[in-house]
């Protein structure tokens, strides 16, 4: 299958970390600061998260259309809402401001009225660098003032956007909860629960530190991601290999959960392992990682009992695009073409 870029990219949604405790930090993977209080405010169910390390710009969508580097797609996995709010004017506004850090989290994944990308409750994180805080201030502002609708949520003020996507509504939820900081959220529950947490209110963690997934993730990488997977939720979700309604090259009740990381700095070598105690995962790996017909071939091992590799590399934009296509549902984010 071939995808255009424009098909990926049209669909793709601090103030100082707190202290953990002294044994949690013995034992917590060792996360960048900015990453680590982003954690903290999303919810508990959160299934999935993706992690991009700036700095990176809010380019326009004529400059994203035109650029094929891998690099460019992994950007856009956690920085994406904006362009599909209220027919790309919020992306208008921030065009060349910098992004530090920009981080999704995801969860409730379910199959799409039709083709598009599949509706899920989330929030896209985007810490912006303090040079370009100003003029953040001043776009928010005027998107405010022209919102089709605002109001107010745990305290803040929301602003609320919908757009009709093939056949599914979407709503978008945004607002500026602290300087520099963008929310962009696909649910209200979603959004309220990470603002409350924002100011302290906080019991239990999304992603605990003692999840096997955090062994396998190089979260010092640029760009990483974790899924680890929701039983409650699976029925509903064909993403996941845990539904007997999803893919069937990936149905795996003994599916634990995946992770995923890609640094540009070291030998372009996307790299994924997927937690499972069944027999036949390796075969389940190979079947889904590696489609000949479109020249994506991938290296999958099993790495040790329970975990299993696959490395793709990159460098061919039109393999690079089949081989996104195939993260992004892996992470709950399928697109029905």
């Amino acid at each position: 299958m071939s995808l255009p870029v424009g098909a990926i990219l049209a669909w793709l949604c601090l103030q100082p970390a707190t202290s953990l405790a002294d044994d949690e930090a013995a034992s917590a993977p060792a996360i960048p600061r900015p990453v680590t209080q982003v954690l903290e405010w999303l919810p508990p169910d959160t299934e999935t998260v993706f992690v991009a390390r700036g700095p990176m710009e809010i380019i326009s969508d004529d400059r994203q259309a035109e650029t094929q580097e891998f690099e460019s797609y992994m950007e856009s996995l956690p920085s994406s809402l904006y362009r599909v709010v209220d027919k790309g004017r919020v992306a208008d506004q921030l065009i060349d401001l910098e992004v530090t850090t920009a981080v999704e989290g995801s969860r409730h994944f379910r199959a799409s009225k039709g083709l598009g990308l599949m509706p899920y409750e989330g929030c896209q994180i985007l810490v912006f660098h303090e040079k370009s805080h100003a003029k953040l201030s001043d776009a928010m502002k005027a998107l405010f003032e022209d919102a089709p609708r605002t109001f107010e949520l745990a305290g803040r003020r929301v602003a609320v956007f919908e757009e009709k996507l093939e056949d599914d509504i979407w709503t978008t939820y945004l607002t500026m909860p602290r300087t520099g900081v963008l929310l962009f959220a696909t649910h209200e529950g979603y959004l309220r629960d990470m603002l409350k947490r924002m100011e302290g209110k906080r019991e239990k963690r999304a992603f605990p530190r003692d999840l096997p997934e955090w062994k396998h993730v190089d979260t010092n990488a640029k760009f990483w991601a974790l899924r680890h997977f929701d039983s409650k939720s699976a029925k509903d979700d064909p993403t996941s290999p845990l539904s007997p309604h999803g893919a069937a090259s990936v149905f795996d009740a003994e599916a634990v959960g995946f992770v995923f990381w890609w640094d540009p700095d070291h030998k372009a070598i996307a790299t994924v392992r997927q937690l499972s105690q069944n027999d036949e995962a390796v075969n389940i790996a190979i079947s889904a990682w590696n489609d000949p017909a479109e020249g994506l071939i991938a290296d999958v091992h099993q790495l040790e009992p329970g975990v299993v590799e696959i490395k793709h590399a990159t460098g061919n934009p039109e393999i690079d695009l089949h081989y996104l296509f195939l993260l992004l549902a892996y992470l709950g984010h399928a697109i029905a073409l």
